[in-house]
């Protein structure tokens, strides 16, 4: 995600990491900058997005245009440099 973010993020695009892990915040934090990841990353404490999104794994993805609207969702690690990947990227920011 975070090579993606860094490829697309001047087009528009924006990675959004949301950690639904009861570990405390600097665990997280640390996590976040163990990885050196760039993007935004919020820490949900109550699960309460997980509840809402009703995740059903980690890592889950929710892939969403620029109008809001779900466009995808993938449970899992997946390729997000993946020549698959980055068009779908490139179609979305096209609209």
């Amino acid at each position: 995600m975070q090579a993606l973010h860094d490829k697309f993020k001047h087009n528009g695009f924006l990675v959004l990491g949301v950690s639904v892990d009861r570990a405390n915040t600097k665990k997280v934090v640390d996590y976040v900058r163990q990885l050196k990841i760039t993007f935004p990353n919020l820490h949900d404490t109550t699960s309460e997005t997980a509840q809402i999104y009703q995740i059903r794994g980690v890592p889950m993805t929710f892939i969403i245009d620029n109008k809001g609207r779900a466009r995808g969702v993938a449970v899992g690690q997946r390729l997000w440099m993946g020549e698959e990947s980055q068009e779908l990227v490139r179609l979305l920011l096209a609209e």
